[in-house]
């Protein structure tokens, strides 16, 4: 049997992303991390194009700084690099289905 984990959602103020403008109100944590609720300074990604933003200590997200930029952590730089690329795909995907007239 496999070990089910369960995902911790917290509620956040509802926000638009900066890039693709999908909008949220609702951040999930990683499952078995205990920092899964989010706290001030801690990375947050769009789920729909994977941009990376920060929270802010009101759970807002703002833009990461340049200093912030560049102290990522490797494994952070490689998770934003999977989420965008993800979205990407997934995005393609779904332009080309558009086209496709399929149904939805």
């Amino acid at each position: 049997m496999s070990e089910q984990r369960s995902t911790i959602e917290t509620r956040t103020p509802p926000e638009m992303c900066v890039r693709c403008h999908y909008v949220f109100d609702a951040t999930t944590g990683i499952p078995g991390n205990e920092r899964a609720t989010p706290k001030e300074g801690d990375l947050s990604i769009c789920v729909n194009c994977g941009h990376a933003s920060v929270f802010a200590a009101d759970l807002r997200k703002r833009p990461l700084t340049e200093k912030e930029r560049l102290d990522l952590s490797r494994e952070e730089r490689l998770i934003l690099r999977m989420a965008k690329r993800f979205c990407s795909i997934a995005m393609g995907e779904n332009l080309a289905t558009r086209g496709s007239g399929a149904r939805h």
